[in-house]
């Protein structure tokens, strides 16, 4: 086949391919051009998907009859010259959009500019007046009409609805003082009235009233960057990476910025989630480059690094500001499940016969019968007021935890047990001395230097006295800690808890990489471990672990950081390797093995706590940072406020 110049109109055709994947991308052109003509209300109505019609209505400045036949040509637009090329500060510069649109549809423009409205039809660009009085209106039909394959590709109605409706949210985020509205098929889709950015994001159903009660709102600037961030705490996740990203108010899809947002959050949620955010960042425009894809969907930064330390820093102290809290769709999880519950149950009558209409139980028929003794009764209810706290009387030190080292810290517990299975449980009213107690708890689990010098068993005296998690009154199952504050009822997992006190004082406490040993060990592996850890000799020297290859089922491990002594290992070097595996940097190889070492060290559930360990735990919890979720991205502990608890038993 010889070679020869295609037609002018396929070259359009294909042009306009590349800027038109679907209806979702003639919306954006269009409404972005409404945004950039000044407007404050925006109007988007639908047929068939846009697949019949798109019309986009604006109260803007407007279209001068002169200029209407050039705003269908291509690469002819009003904003931007030869100078601007590098200061692009509106949302469209190319000129492409409506040229695009009017060679795959038949469209037509009217639009008024100083009170005088005319209208043009795209493709025999006759003009004639027309009756509109205020800004522009673009209607599109049969878009795609003449591409057949675009329209074989397109998905179903419900699928390019989606699209749109997206892409709306994204652009009525980042534009609260304009006014939008969607009507698909004659039905109301969307309106969101002009409002503040807080009440925009409340509007906008992709984030929702539970994002904004439980983010953290930051503005900063530095190094010309400025940036305002809306970052969901760590308990509230996501399984895709729908964080919303605007570069200079332009909606973007950036893999540096989503990468180091979820390095922050690395060390906070679990695995295979992402965190919710929105990110809104202002730089120079000579040192962003939006010209990289037809869609204008992705930026270039010309000094990356700035942004990723900028972001990094700015995300990484709020963070830690806030570890103390999780998310209140964890409580909010929970009194969905408690009124499941309460549904399942028939309707049943009371001791007395009368009816009961509405069900309080929280738990099955099966399980609603209970015989209780008055003596257990007497046991499971002692009084707080009956047990004497003040080890200050006859001459006893105040109470204090006696371990000073990370190695006593992750010793495992060692309680003496009485007959009944309970650690050192108290007769009404008798004192236990401090002696006593340590002498129990020598392989106690938490680090002096971490608690605070306030003598706890005097503050236990003061009922008004509510630290941040409360103040305990009892454990159940061997597993959760239950504590109230004024207004709250909070229930811990103790294993998570101390799961995350650990790894922190892991990450804060090593003074020096590694450590020679005094005798080399001799750890048998198979072959495939072996190769690892050879392969990643340099890697793993930078985390003090220095490993010596002697054959090819053997090594012998030299060098061990201080803080791996008290663990087996052989076990520790099985989980090196596996991790190797994943290629990481090291310090996030270093922080996975600390995390696994904190999950095996850490008190487990089934397991029975004095009441001034769980004391000590509650405070440390409250001076160690991050103990709102555990390694795993886990919640430690619920908050559910009193009123709501009420409303389970039907209290006004």
């Amino acid at each position: 086949m010889k070679i020869q110049v295609l037609p002018i109109e396929i070259i359009n055709k294909i042009a306009a391919g590349e800027i038109l994947e679907k209806p979702a991308n003639a919306v954006k052109e269009l409404v972005e051009n409404a945004i950039d003509a000044g407007s404050t209300s925006i109007k988007i109505e639908l047929e068939e998907v846009g697949r019949n019609l798109i019309r986009v209505t604006d109260n803007g400045v407007g279209i001068p009859k002169e200029d209407l036949p050039l705003a269908i040509e291509k690469h002819a637009t009003s904003k931007l010259n030869t100078k601007d090329l590098y200061d692009i500060n509106y949302l469209g510069f190319r000129g492409e959009a409506l040229h695009s649109i009017a060679v795959t549809s038949e469209m037509k423009i009217a639009s008024c500019f100083n009170g005088e409205g005319y209208v043009i039809d795209a493709q025999t660009k006759e003009i004639k007046p027309h009756h509109i009085k205020c800004g522009t209106v673009v209607e599109v039909r049969k878009l795609f009409h003449n591409i057949p394959n675009k329209l074989r590709f397109l998905r179903s109605e419900k699928t390019e609805l989606s699209s749109i409706t997206e892409l709306l949210n994204r652009l009525a985020l980042v534009n609260p003082s304009i006014t939008f509205e969607l009507i698909s098929n004659g039905r109301q889709v969307l309106d969101y009235q002009a409002t503040t950015p807080l009440k925009r994001m409340e509007q906008l159903k992709v984030l929702g009233k539970e994002f904004v009660e439980n983010m953290i709102h930051i503005k900063h600037t530095n190094d010309g960057i400025s940036g305002e961030l809306f970052l969901g705490l760590p308990t509230l996740t996501q399984k895709k990476n729908n964080s919303l990203i605007y570069v200079n108010g332009r909606p973007v899809k950036d893999s540096l910025i989503s990468s180091v947002m979820r390095h922050a959050y690395n060390d906070y949620i679990p695995k295979n989630t992402y965190p919710i955010i929105v990110v809104f960042i202002r730089i120079q425009n000579n040192d962003v480059d939006v010209n990289i894809h037809p869609n204008k969907s992705e930026v270039k930064f010309r000094d990356p690094q700035v942004i990723r330390k900028f972001l990094l820093s700015v995300t990484s102290k709020n963070l830690t500001q806030c570890s103390h809290s999780t998310s209140t769709t964890v409580a909010n999880r929970a009194f969905e499940r408690f009124n499941q519950l309460v549904e399942k149950q028939s309707n049943f009558h009371n001791e007395t016969g009368s009816k009961i209409t509405r069900n309080h139980s929280l738990y099955p028929p099966e399980e609603r019968k209970v015989t209780v003794q008055p003596e257990e009764c007497a046991k499971q209810f002692e009084h707080k007021k009956n047990l004497d706290f003040d080890h200050t009387q006859n001459n006893q030190e105040p109470f204090h935890f006696s371990t000073d080292s990370l190695e006593e810290s992750l010793s495992p517990i060692n309680h003496k047990k009485t007959p009944d299975g309970y650690p050192n449980k108290l007769p009404l009213g008798q004192q236990q001395s401090s002696s006593s107690f340590l002498h129990d708890s020598q392989d106690a689990l938490f680090l002096q230097q971490q608690v605070r010098k306030t003598n706890h068993c005097e503050q236990l005296q003061d009922e008004k006295n509510f630290e941040t998690f409360g103040k305990f009154k009892c454990q159940v199952h061997g597993t959760f800690i239950i504590t109230e504050t004024e207004n709250e009822m909070i229930i811990i997992d103790q294993h998570a808890a101390h799961e995350r006190i650990l790894y922190e004082q892991m990450k804060n406490s090593i003074t020096s990489p590694g450590q020679n040993l005094l005798i080399a060990e001799f750890i048998p592996l198979s072959e495939r471990v072996v190769e690892i850890l050879s392969l990643n000799g340099e890697k793993l020297k930078e985390i003090g672990v220095v490993v010596e290859r002697v054959s090819h089922c053997a090594v012998m491990v030299n060098s061990l950081p201080e803080v791996f002594k008290n663990t087996p290992t052989n076990e520790l070097i099985e989980d090196v390797a596996s991790l190797l595996e994943e290629d990481i940097e090291p310090r996030t190889l270093l922080e996975r093995i600390y995390a696994n070492i904190a999950c095996k060290r850490a008190i487990k559930a089934n397991h029975n706590l004095t009441r001034e360990e769980i004391e000590e735990l509650l405070r440390l919890m409250e001076n160690i940072p991050h103990t709102g979720q555990c390694n795993h991205g886990r919640p430690t502990h619920i908050r559910l406020p009193r009123k709501e608890i009420e409303k389970l038993f039907l209290r006004s």
